[in-house]
């Protein structure tokens, strides 16, 4: 059998105030979810701290 892997990436700009971001595609589980920041000068740093 084999298990079917879709990666899917969306990017958004933020303001420094907006906290809540859409997504286009199901998600079953915040598990699944991988969130990764950018700052001005390009390093990236994963969010772990999740509710």
């Amino acid at each position: 059998m084999t298990v079917s892997n879709t990666n899917t990436k969306l990017t958004y700009t933020g303001n420094g105030s907006t906290r809540t971001f859409g997504i286009t595609f199901p998600l079953l589980s915040a598990a699944h979810l991988r969130i990764i920041v950018t700052d001005d000068d390009g390093t990236e740093s994963e969010v772990t701290n999740r509710p």
